[in-house]
């Protein structure tokens, strides 16, 4: 049974869940890290000395954070006879929005710490800025190159410190990351009531709305545009017409085109399909979806709906063919320019 275990892991059922993380998730850094570990430990007595060196200093790093009463966390392990594998608990501090909250984390000692950083998992549901729920903590939190001399106490302190002053990304690579940049007001009230995942939908929803309609307020108001709402009861989808721009095959033709958010927007842009047919290397003649790739690459939380629509005028005079929807419309625009015009002018491939 122990070999077929070696063969066929059960992710589901983790010992190790950094490892089953990585089986689950990314089969070919699994497989390299595997490697690594059987050629370091193949030698038996070499292993038990690293084992050996690595729980006293685990125990050690225990005893202390458990005489620290007022460090605002707890770790022990899960059972007494294996160190390496814990389980613990932070306590929000009182200066953050979470202030009240526990939270739950598990952590995976290597068999070589303090050569290499714990593994820590948390299990409770979060709504912050620079922490995705249900996530390994070890990419925001541990430092890099890892040091020896860090302890485990430094990365949970490092959590207490981000709980109270998550940092400004750029990125804003997730819908809190977004609201904690351009709506702090809305971001603490979230987080505070965000405490399991089907909380943030239904929490969102409105604030988003709020957001879309501000939006489409403001598109009417610009001239290259008609937009108005698919149905009336419905402001996540938008239904916008366009002229096609000067001195390209398009000029003279008006294009249907259909916007459809998401509960996480702006973080996550809009979909944009043409309904009006069109023969373009970055939109689909069959469906008339614009190029995922072109507007996720041009894509900012603070970028409006009339700068995207923009952009997309100026794709129909300057297609990019790095992000095609359509091979035939961009083989054409290289190699028969005469005929990509021709059949974009007739909107017929």
């Amino acid at each position: 049974s122990i070999q077929s275990l070696l063969n066929d892991p059960n992710p589901n059922d983790p010992s190790n869940p950094e490892a089953a993380h990585y089986y689950r998730f990314d089969r070919e850094k699994y497989n390299q890290i595997a490697r690594e570990w059987t050629n370091k430990y193949a030698n038996p007595h070499d292993m038990c000395q690293k084992i050996t060196a690595a729980k006293e200093a685990i125990r050690k790093e225990l005893d202390q954070i458990q005489r620290q009463n007022s460090s605002g966390f707890d770790v022990h392990p899960v059972d007494v006879r294996d160190p390496f594998f814990c389980t613990g608990t932070i306590i929000s501090p009182q200066d953050s929005p979470y202030h009240g909250r526990s939270f739950v984390f598990n952590v995976r000692f290597p068999l070589d710490y303090p050569d290499k950083p714990p593994v820590i998992f948390l299990l409770t549901y979060i709504f912050h800025a620079n922490i995705s729920k249900f996530t390994c903590l070890n990419e925001t939190l541990v430092q890099k190159p890892w040091n020896r001399d860090s302890t485990l106490s430094n990365i949970l302190r490092n959590f207490l410190t981000l709980l109270s002053n998550p940092y400004s990304d750029d990125s804003c690579t997730h819908i809190a990351a977004c609201f904690y940049k351009h709506g702090r007001e809305e971001y603490n009230r979230l987080t505070l009531e965000c405490k399991k995942p089907e909380d943030e939908q239904k929490l969102l929803s409105p604030i988003v709305k709020k957001l879309i309609s501000r939006e489409l307020v403001e598109l009417e108001k610009d001239s290259h545009f008609q937009v108005g709402l698919i149905t009336s009861d419905d402001i996540f989808k938008w239904k916008v017409t366009m002229c096609g721009p000067r001195d390209t095959p398009y000029e003279d033709r008006v294009f249907n085109l259909k916007i459809s958010f998401r509960y996480k927007y702006p973080c996550d842009p809009p979909n944009i399909d043409f309904t009006t047919k069109i023969f373009h290397p970055n939109i689909s003649f069959n469906t008339g979806a614009l190029s995922e790739k072109f507007i996720k690459q041009r894509w900012k939380s603070d970028l409006t709906i009339s700068q995207l629509l923009l952009s997309i005028l100026a794709l129909l005079s300057d297609p990019d063919l790095n992000n095609t929807n359509n091979d035939e419309a961009a083989r054409l625009y290289q190699q028969n320019r005469e005929e990509y015009n021709r059949i974009a002018r007739n909107g017929s491939q």
